[in-house]
């Protein structure tokens, strides 16, 4: 799964694409996050390991698992 990750102008959502579509992420590992930065420290905290996604797509809550490299 392909996931680009980029931050608005004013950095208060973070949009992510897996493409095909646009989603929001939730939380990472169930920690929330609100902004690029603490989306780049959940993943940092967990050193590679499997996580757990939890993001919105239509409005709908959705969980995948990856695993940074």
């Amino acid at each position: 799964m392909a996931v680009n990750v980029f931050s608005p102008p004013d950095n208060n959502d973070i949009v992510v694409s897996f493409f095909p579509g646009g989603d929001a992420i939730i939380s990472i590992n169930d920690n929330i996050v609100n902004n690029t930065e603490e989306l780049i420290d959940a993943i940092n905290l967990y050193d590679g390991d499997k996580l757990s996604v939890k993001y919105l797509r239509n409005n709908k809550e959705n969980t995948c698992q990856i695993t940074p490299i």
